[in-house]
């Protein structure tokens, strides 16, 4: 029993070890139990997959590179000039605040006005990441219950 246990614990570290060196990655869009909720984030029918950036959540925080180097390898997702992108946590209560944001640059960030939760695409053909933050504040609004912000990446066409 043992030895089929050492087995399986070998290949599955072996399988997450290839899955590693891929050329292409996939982001994960599911949190796993203890981290913090991610967006669920549409163009139209299009879901947009999201990978975790920096959060505080159940007194565990971790810090990630901003968007540009986090989503290194990563495909952008296609979507259409000026499409609308829609931006929803199915976590309960939802986030006190919500903020959207460009990456200009690897050290600059654009701020990303939302309307109900939403934004549109650039107009222009290229390739944009963006990153998402939401916290959750106290009844009075003084302390954070819990941070967590998520990046993406979109190639305009059309």
């Amino acid at each position: 029993m043992i030895k089929r246990t050492t087995i399986a614990s070998l290949f599955l570290a072996l399988l997450f070890v290839m899955a590693g060196c891929a050329a292409e990655k996939t982001p994960v869009i599911s949190n796993a139990e203890g981290t913090p909720s991610l967006p669920n984030i549409a163009a139209g029918d299009t879901v947009i997959p999201v990978i975790q950036s920096s959060y505080c959540w159940e007194r565990t925080c971790a810090d990630y590179p901003g968007p540009i180097k986090l989503l290194k390898g990563y495909l952008p997702t296609v979507v259409a000039p000026n499409t609308s992108i829609h931006i929803a946590f199915d976590y309960k209560p939802a986030p006190n605040q919500l903020h959207a944001s460009l990456s200009v640059d690897e050290y600059e960030d654009q701020d990303i006005p939302l309307t109900d939760g939403a934004f549109h695409a650039p107009k222009q053909p290229g390739t944009y990441y963006f990153s998402i933050s939401a916290n959750w504040m106290s009844d009075d609004g003084r302390t954070s219950k819990g941070h967590t912000s998520a990046a993406f990446g979109i190639e305009v066409k059309g």
